[in-house]
């Protein structure tokens, strides 16, 4: 199961794809699917595999091209006068921000619930009650 198909990844890197490359790049965006169905329920990403919305598709190509484009997870390159650095090289990764899409686009809201312990034992969260639950 991917959330974009190898042409939508092709569209975003200049020249596309190398005909030796399809089977990584295709592996690529199963991995990083992979990784949002785990960010969101079942159901959505049962319907994201049939179609998927607009940001899933981005996410899904920006985060498998920059796997495509360092396949040896350097951390550092110097070419004359260009330098590009990352400070995560860990391979096949969503960035902080792509998570936070991804849950957006899911209707997943950032508020969760914080318990705190009392003489009386578990109350509700702060946040319940602050929302009138």
């Amino acid at each position: 199961m991917a959330f974009a198909t190898l042409q939508q990844l092709a569209a975003r890197i200049p020249g596309g794809i190398p005909s030796d490359e399809e089977a990584r790049a295709g592996a690529l965006l199963v991995d990083i699917s992979s990784m949002i169905a785990d960010l969101v329920d079942t159901e959505t990403a049962e319907a994201w595999a049939i179609t998927a919305p607009d940001v899933v598709v981005a996410v899904t190509c920006s985060a498998a091209y920059r796997a495509l484009v360092n396949p040896l997870q350097h951390a550092s390159v110097t070419e004359g006068n260009y330098t590009w650095r990352s400070d995560r090289t860990d391979g096949v990764f969503l960035t902080p921000d792509e998570e936070k899409r991804i849950r957006r686009a899911a209707g997943q809201n950032q508020f969760g619930t914080i318990e705190k312990e009392t003489e009386y034992g578990f109350e509700g969260g702060i946040i319940d009650q602050l929302l009138g639950f």
